[in-house]
């Protein structure tokens, strides 16, 4: 509640239990909050109060306000932390969304140079390609291509991609469990092919992840990633 002794501010103060009660889940994505009048009989405070808590959330993109219908709780993006190795699925998860992807392409294919040097391939092995659209709570975050050896994942085209986690499927069926990552990322200006799939304007400033993954010393997966930055981010974690 609100602790009008508290030095902080009241509406710092109530900006601080609306922001917590979205991170503790009680109030999850698109949720409905209560009204300025609603907030002020609950926590005792002016509609001043209540406006610029609200205020300050819509700026820092927590919520969102639709003119006639109310304030909502807006997917404010996830912040991936880079120390240890991760899937998407899985820190999607961790954050309390919901993930899910979209298959716009599986085939076998011939690799380029960079796909081939990246997985230690000969000229003449093929790779499948699986071009997904991933998205968190619907909300459409990355564009992903993964490549990997045909060799190693023989039958890897029988599997659906939209349903099924790729990685868990490496583990559980061939008993190749990921666990070491290389990536380099650079800033990009996101072409009209991924722009349109992640529902952005051509050129929008993104990322290009590029990954590649190992079994141990294995190199099993070569991804190259297209990233809305606005709804995903990555922080490197210094000690």
């Amino acid at each position: 509640m609100i602790d009008k002794n508290n030095p902080l501010s009241l509406y710092h103060q109530l900006k601080q239990i609306l922001l917590n009660k979205i991170e503790a889940g009680e109030w999850k994505v698109r949720d409905k909050l209560p009204s300025e009048a609603e907030l002020c009989e609950q926590y005792e405070v002016s509609r001043i109060t209540a406006r610029r808590a609200l205020a300050e959330l819509e700026h820092e993109g927590v919520i969102e306000r639709k003119s006639g219908k109310g304030t909502f709780v807006k997917f404010s993006g996830i912040n991936q932390e880079l120390f240890r190795f991760y899937s998407f699925t899985d820190e999607v998860k961790r954050r309390g969304f919901t993930p899910s992807s979209a298959v716009l392409a599986m085939e076998t294919i011939t690799p380029e140079e960079e796909v081939r040097l990246a997985l230690k391939l000969n000229e003449e092995d093929k790779v499948y390609l699986i071009k997904r659209l991933r998205m968190a709570n619907n909300e459409k975050i990355v564009v992903d291509r993964s490549y990997l050896p045909c060799k190693l994942f023989a039958g890897l085209d029988q599997f659906d991609f939209g349903q099924v986690s790729l990685y868990e499927t490496l583990k559980g069926h061939y008993h190749i469990a990921p666990n070491i990552a290389e990536e380099v990322i650079d800033a990009i200006l996101i072409h009209k092919e991924e722009a349109d799939l992640l529902e952005i304007k051509k050129n929008s400033p993104g990322l290009l992840i590029k990954r590649i993954t190992y079994f141990n010393e294995l190199p099993i997966e070569f991804n190259y990633r297209v990233v809305n930055r606005d709804k995903y981010k990555y922080k490197v974690i210094l000690k």
